[in-house]
């Protein structure tokens, strides 16, 4: 179900799904003159409302990123891990399953007026490492085929610069059985379409991004789902970002299966963030 409150996978994905880092023409060349980038981050994860029920969620994320461009693309992969810092949930604390990602080069078109368009393909393949994963759910991996359209201006305004990007994703989970091991159903097919708007200004960028996510279980059910995110980073230098944000993630649909379950803000499900980035 997508109708979770406040848990690790959920603050992971606010902080670290969307690592922003303004590109600045001095980074880019930064980039541009080594095949091995990477980044260290710290984020801090909390419920927006503490209802005092013990559904308060307060946690520390710890990650690693870590790419690598050569001429047919890049691979990037991530090791992070969730603690929650509250005594009575530390076996909530746990590290999440990492990504294996290749990224072909992207194909850029002409676009309208002053904007250049490009198109990148993708495929991930999940690494299990979670205890979700490995000891409940007995997830062996999963394959992501994915393409990122994206919408960029050509020049940099002194006003600030506007920035789309949408997304397509369609995977397939391979698990060893369709149940988990308290017997529910798994997902065995996925899908996200995500779109996202960036506005940038000097050394601040403003995202706002939405995610439509469909999942089908191995008998045929479909579950739908959103995330939505607001976030306002900084660019301190090339080395070194920080970002605060906001996500909100659930059903599409509330428990009557009718009415739209879509909020800017959840008193249940909405995560705060801030986390620092260190590039490399």
């Amino acid at each position: 179900s997508f109708a979770t409150t406040a848990t690790p996978e959920q603050a992971r994905a606010a902080s670290k799904a969307q690592v922003r880092k303004i590109k600045k023409p001095t980074a880019e060349k930064k980039e541009e003159a080594s095949s091995f980038s990477g980044s260290v981050i710290l984020s801090k994860n909390n419920s927006l409302y503490d209802h005092q029920d013990g559904t308060f969620y307060d946690g520390v994320g710890y990650e690693i990123d870590l790419n690598y461009k050569f001429s047919l693309g890049a691979l990037a992969t991530r090791v992070s891990y969730d603690q929650n810092v509250r005594n009575n949930y530390e076996d909530q604390s746990d590290f999440n399953d990492s990504p294996v990602i290749y990224s072909m080069n992207p194909f850029m078109f002409e676009g309208i007026n002053e904007t250049n368009m490009s198109m990148t393909p993708n495929i991930t393949a999940t690494i299990p490492i979670s205890k979700k994963s490995v000891k409940y759910d007995q997830l062996q991996t999963s394959i992501v085929l994915g393409v990122g359209l994206g919408f960029t201006p050509k020049q940099v305004s002194p006003t600030g610069n506007f920035s789309f990007s949408f997304g397509l994703t369609a995977g397939r989970n391979l698990h060893r059985y369709e149940e988990d091991v308290n017997g529910a159903i798994l997902n065995q097919y996925s899908s996200n379409q995500k779109m996202s708007v960036t506005y940038t200004l000097q050394s601040y960028s403003l995202n706002v991004s939405y995610t439509h996510k469909t999942r089908w279980s191995y008998i045929n059910t479909i579950r739908e789902g959103f995330e939505l995110s607001e976030e306002l980073a900084y660019e301190y230098s090339p080395a070194f970002a920080m970002a605060i944000g906001h996500t909100n993630s659930g059903a599409a649909l509330k428990a009557n299966g009718q009415d739209s379950n879509f909020t800017l803000v959840n008193e249940d499900d909405s995560v705060v963030y801030l986390y620092g980035a260190f590039n490399f």
